[in-house]
């Protein structure tokens, strides 16, 4: 079970929103991340490159469910 840290990462970004609250701070590490994210209803969050390195979101070619994870 990944808890969102730096060592046991959430495998989406859809499940970091799920658990971010305001004032919070999301943190991607570079790669393509294929999945549609909605921001509605998150104000005062923050999202950002971890470290160097490219980070893209590409929703046209999404995952096969089995490999989306939702970490819960």
């Amino acid at each position: 079970r990944n808890v969102g840290s730096k060592g046991s990462p959430f495998l989406t970004i859809g499940t970091a929103l799920k658990r971010v609250k305001e004032g919070e701070v999301i943190e991607l590490a570079p790669g393509t991340y294929r999945e549609v994210i909605e921001l509605r209803n998150k104000r005062g969050i923050s999202i950002r490159a971890a470290e160097s390195g490219t980070v893209k979101i590409d929703p046209t070619k999404r995952l096969p469910k089995r490999e989306q994870g939702e970490n819960m």
